[in-house]
């Protein structure tokens, strides 16, 4: 009996001498607040506690509109390794907020309004609903290249993200040629909702709304090599089919085409991101088609893009320039 009343009282001492010792690391602020040791984790000396609703209510105080919002009244911030004098919302972490990677940065085309001479965005809002507007009224090569333009426009807005209807009303025998160089065909009805881009030529009725010029052709040229030789000049260039070098956009479109035939045979690659910023930067700037075969140019002899990448990186701009690039594959050499 005595040895089970002295075990008792040693037990009882020995929880007594553990809470006391409990009791003596935590600060009066911790607990008055509820805190202990075991909750508090490595902070330094003098921190308080901080929780989820705090945090809430701090970023609220800086956000004007929002419910609980004070003007001129800051949250409490915390010198970091960002640098003295650095404010930051103290949010739990000296770590700072993490934001979008590059590669999923927002692209916008921005496209001459020959209204101004000025740059803009081609459409306000990304996801919304864009007309492209081909005014031709003849037919003849100049507006033939309106026609290939606004397909080339529409299809880097597809790209983009942007859903677009392509609105024109071609004569029939435009509109065969048109599909001799594979230029998507178009609705007739201009009434849908939506902004509009307007690609005419320069002479063409003023319209409202964003106006895109494209510059007149002169000459005659074999159709299966006009496409190529379009895409080749500047939009606002004008094209004398008699001085364009037709035997080097035969040379190429053929070695081309050669060419992705044998990259498809090799393992796939992804296109290289570098690679693939550089044709997006080229076509969102100001439609800028010549760049975007330079950039090609360069892919077909850089040593350090393997066959599968090429192959994927000209299909992938094939998308845009329509020059059926992928056409040859699998065919019998």
């Amino acid at each position: 009996m005595r040895n089970v009343a002295r075990s008792r009282a040693w037990s009882s001492a020995s929880r007594t001498r553990m809470v006391m010792g409990m009791r003596s690391t935590s600060g009066p602020k911790e607990r008055a607040e509820g805190g202990s040791p075991r909750s508090t984790g490595c902070r330094p000396p003098g921190s308080t506690l901080s929780s989820p609703g705090r945090a809430h209510e701090r970023a609220i105080s800086r956000t004007p509109g929002a419910v609980g919002y004070t003007p001129g009244v800051e949250p409490p911030t915390s010198r970091t390794r960002d640098g003295p004098g650095s404010p930051r919302v103290r949010n739990g972490s000296d770590l700072p907020a993490p934001g979008l990677p590059p590669a999923y940065a927002r692209s916008v085309l921005r496209i001459t309004d020959a209204r101004t001479g000025e740059p803009i965005d081609a459409v306000p809002a990304r996801r919304s609903l864009t007309r492209v507007e081909a005014h031709v009224e003849r037919d003849d090569l100049s507006a033939l290249r309106v026609l290939l333009v606004a397909d080339v426009l529409a299809r880097t807005l597809e790209l983009g993200g942007t859903p677009v209807v392509t609105v024109a009303d071609p004569p029939p025998e435009l509109r065969a040629r048109a599909d001799a160089l594979g230029i998507r065909r178009a609705e007739g009805d201009r009434s849908g909702a939506g902004p509009a881009l307007h690609v005419l030529a320069p002479d063409a009725t003023s319209v409202e709304g964003i106006r895109i010029e494209v510059a007149p052709v002169l000459g005659t040229a074999d159709p299966a090599l006009l496409r190529m030789v379009l895409l080749a000049a500047p939009r606002r260039q004008p094209v004398d089919l008699a001085t364009a070098d037709l035997d080097g956009a035969r040379e190429t479109l053929a070695r081309w085409r050669k060419s992705v035939a044998t990259w498809a045979t090799r393992p796939s690659k992804p296109v290289p991101e570098r690679v693939r910023q550089e044709l997006r930067a080229a076509w969102e700037d100001d439609l800028d088609v010549p760049a975007v075969l330079e950039v090609l140019r360069r892919v077909e002899h850089a040593d350090d893009v393997p066959d599968g990448a090429r192959f994927e990186t000209y299909a992938y701009a094939d998308r845009l320039l329509g020059l059926e690039l992928t056409r040859d594959i699998g065919a019998q050499r």
